[in-house]
């Protein structure tokens, strides 16, 4: 309409430095502003002992059994998660990401990081039976995602995978309510960060996305029908967030 064309150029233009930013700043909490962020080399303990074991092939494999190791390399996460992506696991990662430069966040890409993390939370969410264990892997895996999303570049990589946006809605029609909570902010923050037009098309694609996997007769008619089906007061106002941001 005319009047949303007068207000979208009445918006004023970004520098590209300012995009990842601006979604920080819609997907975050307020901090405490005497509380400074610090950058610590990162060190994760997973219990494990290495051992060698011969197979019937008569080759060998290496084992793990009790000491402790260290994860500190974006490789050795990207290693673990083949073997298996356990929920600690997955928030140990978050926290590496958190703590690490961007050089980190982006040798995990290389290494293929996010593409597979991608894919775990997606095999989750299709997943119709979810129990305690599958909604910590489903959560920490948007978390991971968010996380990633917090980077300038982690940002426009998450963007450019396919149907990226459309796997994370998927967690819109679970029972995880902390994912739900977390995906919806997402959503809604995209849907306001430029470039807006684009950036609100993906989030569309996304519903589309949604109601294509789900079968879903009316688009959006599980977003809007979960806003009488849950109480959560975070929960609904992301909703409504996300409404109003796809709506204008």
């Amino acid at each position: 309409s005319n009047d949303n064309n007068t207000i979208r150029n009445q918006e004023p233009v970004e520098e590209k430095s300012s995009v990842a930013s601006r979604y920080n700043k819609a997907i975050s909490k307020p901090e405490s502003p005497t509380k400074e962020r610090k950058k610590r080399e990162s060190k994760y303990a997973k219990k494990s002992k290495l051992r060698r074991v011969t197979t019937r092939s008569g080759g060998s494999v290496i084992k793990k059994t009790g000491r402790k190791t260290l994860l500190e390399n974006p490789e050795d996460f990207v290693n673990e998660l083949k073997v298996k992506p356990t929920s600690k696991l997955l928030e140990n990662l978050s926290k590496a990401i958190n703590d690490n430069d961007s050089k980190w966040l982006e040798e995990f890409i290389n290494f293929g990081g996010i593409e597979m993390v991608m894919t775990i939370l997606h095999q989750r969410l299709l997943v119709t039976q979810v129990r305690g264990t599958s909604k910590l892997i489903q959560l920490n895996c948007i978390k991971v995602i968010k996380m990633t999303m917090n980077d300038e570049n982690g940002l426009k990589y998450v963007l450019e995978i396919k149907d990226s946006l459309g796997i994370l809605s998927l967690a819109i029609g679970t029972g995880n309510l902390k994912a739900k909570i977390l995906v919806t902010k997402i959503l809604a923050a995209i849907c306001n960060i430029p470039p807006i037009e684009l950036n609100h098309k993906k989030v569309l694609d996304a519903m589309n996305f949604y109601q294509k996997t789900k079968g879903e007769r009316l688009r959006f008619k599980t977003l809007v029908s979960s806003l009488q089906l849950e109480d959560d007061v975070e929960y609904r106002t992301n909703v409504m967030s996300l409404i109003n941001a796809i709506v204008n």
